[in-house]
């Protein structure tokens, strides 16, 4: 692993971009949707940052990066086509313990940005730690591909009944055995179709059986075949990665075994 994944919260902090134009435009883009306060630096502003700057939704210093960067920085972003500016601007940041993203420059990053799947609150974030960009941004167009355009709407509505789902099942396998009829049945179909009000009633009949059946737990034998990840069967990764508790010998092997739910009890 080259990198560790990791979400950042900027909201309200502030990120400083140097350079102007349409490469640092990409980034301040992802860089507003996340709620943080952008600072640019540069001698000028491609048209859309212009347009920003004067709407005040960005702020401007006009002219060249002099070897030191601001205080109370989250994050610095070099987006010049100077490649000497932007390992100038790397090497500030890193003597400054600043988190940097050169862009398309891994060897002067500490931070990257991967390919990103907006189904806030769900983000999928996707990196080839700078190898392949082409194929990441592939990969990202077929996760897109599946995701439901409403998913977000799903899982807001989800957050809202974790706190009724919490206080009428006092066991943990209960509420994932819920939790997964939700995801996996009728009832995320009601809230993906906009029928939330049903989705209501049916999540609320749903809870009075559930407090009324005792918890009870499923075992699983799963055929590893020849030890080939790529052999497994879509239902026997499912199971996998539903499992509280996970029993393996040592015939398996650790390609197979990272494929089980990290939480789970090996």
């Amino acid at each position: 692993m080259h990198y560790f994944p990791l979400f950042c919260r900027l909201q309200g902090r502030e990120v400083f971009v140097v350079g102007g134009g349409e490469v640092a435009a990409r980034k301040i883009r992802l860089l507003r949707r996340a709620g943080a306060k952008v600072r640019v630096l540069s001698p000028g502003l491609c048209e859309e940052l212009q347009q920003l700057a004067e709407a005040g939704e960005l702020s401007w210093e006009e002219g060249l990066f002099n070897g030191t960067l601001p205080k109370g920085l989250a994050l610095v972003v070099a987006a010049t086509d100077a490649d000497g500016v932007n390992a100038a601007v790397a090497a500030a940041a890193e003597a400054a313990g600043v988190w940097v993203n050169c862009v398309d420059d891994p060897e002067h990053s500490t931070a990257i940005t991967p390919a990103i799947v907006d189904r806030s609150p769900l983000v999928v974030a996707i990196s080839s730690s700078g190898a392949g960009p082409v194929y990441t941004r592939r990969l990202r167009e077929k996760i897109e591909a599946e995701l439901p355009p409403r998913l977000g709407g799903l899982l807001d509505w989800a957050a809202r009944w974790r706190k009724p789902v919490r206080e009428a099942l006092p066991s943990g396998l209960q509420r994932l055995r819920i939790w997964e009829s939700v995801f996996d049945g009728v009832l995320s179909n009601l809230v993906l179709a906009g029928k939330e009000a049903e989705a209501d009633s049916a999540m609320q009949a749903l809870l009075g059986a559930g407090a009324q059946e005792p918890p009870r737990g499923e075992v699983w034998l799963v055929g590893a075949g020849p030890g080939d990840p790529d052999l497994l069967t879509l239902k026997a990764l499912r199971r996998m990665q539903q499992a509280d508790v996970v029993v393996y010998d040592r015939l398996l092997g650790p390609a197979i075994l990272e494929l089980v739910r990290r939480d789970a009890e090996r």
